[in-house]
């Protein structure tokens, strides 16, 4: 025999007062159970759907941060789009691995374009630079979307997904972050290049102390104010040669990896000459000003670059 609510309510209250309560009180829980499952199911879905879009950048192993990912999306959704890879290939100096990079360069140029976004640079390496993880990398790529909230319609992209597996075959080792706060205010420009002075870019990243320690234990300085210290005392010197920050700011990894520094800030910068370069950081002046990031860094690494000429990643 079925009851309506109506009937359960009537019945308990002919029992008796005590009946009327215990009864009215379980159906109070009963109603509240089914509200919140009604209620939940769908947001769960929602989460649920933005995890499984982002748990396909899982990648050789290594686990998408989902958490970071997905605050780094709800924070100024508007704002543009810079992941910036870091490679290491099996063998950067096999034919085949050329062959499949430039294949795949190709490719996600026509699928960014489709959605706005573009290649903003794809450094090959020269150097490391200076290192205190030892990592050593062939390729850093910065992909560019002009709004960060893109990233899931180009990660459900099947031509994405399928171009990115191609190249996993020819990719040793990777680490990939998103740029939190880019620095916007000097923009990037390509038509400044100038092919007869060997110009290369910089590639930094960062993690800071604390507190600075200049070589007598932590001070109350702490290791960004160090860091702000020694970047307003080599800017001018920078400005004198006509270098230039393409890209800086906070960084969010995409892969969860216990092995990897929590590196704070990444920054690319683009010197006119290894001469000029050299010529800066060997000055008295600069010499003196870097004592202030060797204070300042906890870990560092530090990659010199040259732009890959466009016929080697585009046809």
């Amino acid at each position: 025999m079925k009851y309506n609510t109506y009937q359960l309510i009537s019945s308990a209250y002919l029992k008796g007062p005590r009946h009327w309560i215990l009864h009215t009180i379980s159906l109070f829980f009963l109603v509240v159970a089914l509200s919140n499952s009604s209620m939940a199911q769908p947001f769960f879905s929602a989460e649920s759907h933005l995890d499984t879009t982002l748990k396909k950048l899982d990648f050789k192993g290594k686990s998408t941060n989902i958490t970071g990912i997905s605050s780094w999306l709800e924070n100024h959704k508007s704002s543009p789009m810079y992941l910036v890879n870091f490679i290491k290939f099996t063998s950067s100096d096999s034919g085949d691995s050329q062959e499949i990079q430039r294949i795949h360069h190709s490719k996600m140029k026509r699928i960014l374009k489709g959605i706005g976004g573009r290649f903003h640079s794809v450094l090959q390496t020269q150097m490391t630079f200076d290192s205190t993880t030892g990592d050593e990398w062939d390729l850093i790529e910065v992909v560019y979307l002009p709004r960060r909230n893109l990233l899931p319609s180009l990660i459900n992209t099947a031509e994405y997904t399928q171009t990115r597996n191609d190249r996993a075959s020819s990719i040793l080792e990777v680490q990939s972050y998103l740029i939190e706060d880019a620095d916007e205010d000097n923009p990037f420009d390509e038509r400044q290049d100038d092919p007869m002075k060997q110009e290369f870019y910089m590639v930094n990243l960062n993690e800071y102390r604390d507190f600075a320690d200049y070589g007598e234990g932590p001070t109350d300085v702490t290791g960004w104010e160090a860091n702000q210290l020694y970047m307003s005392l080599i800017t001018p010197m920078l400005n004198e040669i006509s270098a230039q920050f393409i890209l800086a700011g906070s960084v969010v990894p995409v892969f969860t990896d216990e092995n990897t520094p929590l590196w704070q800030i990444l920054a690319v910068i683009r010197y006119p000459s290894e001469s000029e370069f050299y010529t800066t950081v060997s000055s008295p002046e600069f010499q003196e000003a870097i004592v202030n990031k060797w204070a300042a860094i906890k870990n560092n690494s530090t990659t010199m670059t040259q732009k890959m000429p466009k016929n080697r990643h585009e046809h």
